[in-house]
């Protein structure tokens, strides 16, 4: 009745109603990034908060918020267009709208875009699927030992790839003849700092026995580190038929 001071209202009392801050259609935190879909502050719609302090953790989940100067480059393999995509400021997402932003289409392309030492962050629409393809820019089938070598500012404003849109499902990359996250630079001098992997499923279909696609000689790494450096942060993604080779000796704080 709007008068209950005590624990129970009895589901009369409207100040006993939450607010799902993540499902409500609302930019709750100002970041110009709206609910679960795109909001990194939010591990699903339930949530009742869409902020929160960076790298902390949530219900579980790990929370990321962008930094004044994060840039934010989408990739979508259906709706894409690596002629026309670019990176975008909190600032312009805000002014051109969520839903009217343009995405890459492919993986290296995304990747071109992300500013080695800022907290950039690469999103993969959920739901798509990227066939044999890889973040690195080298065509496949080619080795570059340094690719990608991008890290990002600290272990608070780390490098993000992870995802964003509507669908529950994963963004899916499948078919890779390599693994599409390598870093086996030799240079000893390199460090790859600060990246964090986040909600995406990885699927050597070529190694598995009951896929139209499997050759049974397709590499057995998704995520093949063997680069020295700081704070690699893998999670809440799916690895099928492939495992992460890190390389203990090298990579601290994994």
């Amino acid at each position: 009745d709007g008068n209950e001071t005590g624990v129970d209202c009895g589901g009369s009392c409207p100040a006993c109603q939450i607010s799902n801050e993540c499902s409500d259609g609302i930019d709750n935190d100002n970041d110009g990034l709206i609910d679960w879909q795109y909001d990194l502050g939010c591990y699903g719609p339930e949530d009742a908060t869409e902020g929160g302090k960076n790298i902390e953790l949530d219900n579980g989940w790990t929370v990321f918020e962008p930094s004044v100067d994060t840039k934010i480059t989408f990739v979508s393999n259906t709706n894409g267009d690596d002629s026309l995509c670019k990176n975008y400021t909190i600032d312009e997402i805000k002014t051109v709208g969520i839903n009217n932003i343009v995405p890459c289409k492919t993986l290296a392309k995304g990747y071109t875009l992300l500013r080695n030492g800022y907290p950039d962050w690469l999103l993969l629409k959920r739901g798509d699927i990227w066939n044999n393809e890889t973040f690195s820019q080298i065509p496949i089938g080619q080795w570059d030992p340094t690719d990608p070598r991008k890290s990002g500012r600290s272990a608070s404003e780390p490098l993000l790839v992870a995802s964003y849109g509507n669908a529950t499902e994963r963004p899916l990359l499948k078919g890779f003849t390599k693994a599409p996250f390598a870093i086996r630079s030799g240079d000893a001098g390199l460090n790859i700092n600060y990246v964090a992997i986040v909600g995406i499923e990885f699927y050597s279909s070529l190694t598995d026995p009951n896929s139209p696609d499997f050759n049974g000689i397709a590499p057995t790494n998704c995520i093949d580190r063997l680069t020295p450096g700081d704070w690699f942060y893998i999670e809440d993604c799916k690895f099928s038929f492939c495992g992460i080779s890190i390389s203990s000796g090298r990579v601290t704080n994994f």
